[in-house]
């Protein structure tokens, strides 16, 4: 997700981030991953973030006022300025003594250099200020990174995922690569949160991201779709591959066992399985197939993985 955010996405902060790391010539090993990712989207973070989120908007609004404010009495100023220089040189010229008009001179001159100093002072206001908002537009991207990131998995959220899945529609259409799609729901979890509380509940999602997480590749985007959902995007995957994988996730998730209130517990997960079709007129059809073939997972007795075509009737679901 990183680096997928750092080509394709249009994130000043997170460009920074990468760049900062690649700059140090040190290889870039997992504990590299792990600190870029914390620093964009750690769940502390993202607290952090939301709590400035005010203070920011604030800070933005009273700097644009100020400017207005100072703008606009300058102005005044200068073209009051203007017009009482005016005055002053139109008297001078009906002067017929020079001291007195030495005297009207050095009035024109105060003048302007009252209106330089006023413009000489705005200046060096509106550097401060611009050097403020310049803050302000790196905390908004920054803001922005953690607005694609769910809090309690770290994954990326359903905004991140909707906009990836349309550069990969995007992608299919124009070089029609394969590309599948996973979508999984965890079984029964509601039966989970209820016997051994919401908390063990969110260590089980944090859990299965995990291991969904270790069994897919690089170039893959896992995101939580919402509640015990997650959504596998699979570049360059036939269907017959998405199948396998998630055979595999499958089966990860069902060998993994927590204990909760002295008690050993496992959970399982229904799986669905699409591709995008040439056909395909909007990116979300291959979710709504991938989302019907889940629920005929459950349908069948759940801890399954069900798609369509082409791999045919008798195999069109696994377990």
């Amino acid at each position: 997700m990183i680096f997928y955010l750092y080509f394709e996405g249009d994130l000043h902060l997170v460009r920074r981030v990468v760049d900062a790391q690649l700059n140090t010539g040190r290889p870039w090993t997992a504990e590299t991953t792990s600190q870029v990712f914390g620093q964009l989207f750690s769940a502390e973070a993202n607290i952090d973030m939301r709590r400035n989120n005010e203070r920011l908007a604030q800070s933005l609004r009273q700097t644009a006022d100020f400017i207005v404010a100072r703008s606009c009495q300058t102005a005044e100023l200068a073209d009051s300025a203007s017009r009482e220089l005016c005055k002053t040189i139109e008297a001078a010229q009906r002067l017929g003594e020079a001291d007195e008009a030495g005297r009207w001179l050095r009035q024109a001159l105060l003048q302007v250099q009252e209106v330089n100093q006023a413009s000489s002072r705005l200046g060096g206001e509106l550097v401060d200020k611009s050097q403020e908002l310049e803050k302000a537009v790196q905390s908004l991207d920054r803001l922005e990174t953690m607005a694609l990131t769910d809090e309690l998995t770290k994954l990326a959220n359903r905004r991140a995922w909707d906009s990836r899945l349309r550069v990969e529609f995007n992608r299919f259409l124009r070089f029609g690569r394969p590309c599948s799609v996973i979508m999984l729901d965890i079984d029964d979890f509601k039966a989970i949160n209820d016997h051994f509380g919401h908390l063990v509940g969110d260590q089980a999602l944090i859990q299965v991201a995990r291991l969904c997480q270790q069994g897919l590749r690089a170039v893959d985007f896992l995101a939580r779709f919402g509640g015990e959902e997650f959504v596998c995007l699979l570049p360059e995957t036939s269907l017959d591959g998405a199948y396998v994988l998630a055979e595999r996730l499958r089966a990860s998730l069902a060998a993994w066992a927590f204990t909760a209130a002295g008690q050993r517990a496992r959970l399982t997960a229904s799986f669905g399985v699409s591709c995008f079709r040439p056909d395909d007129e909007r990116p979300e059809q291959v979710v709504e197939r991938a989302d019907k073939n889940m629920y005929r997972a459950k349908a069948l007795g759940k801890n399954l993985v069900c798609g369509e075509e082409p791999l045919g009737p008798s195999q069109a679901c696994l377990n």
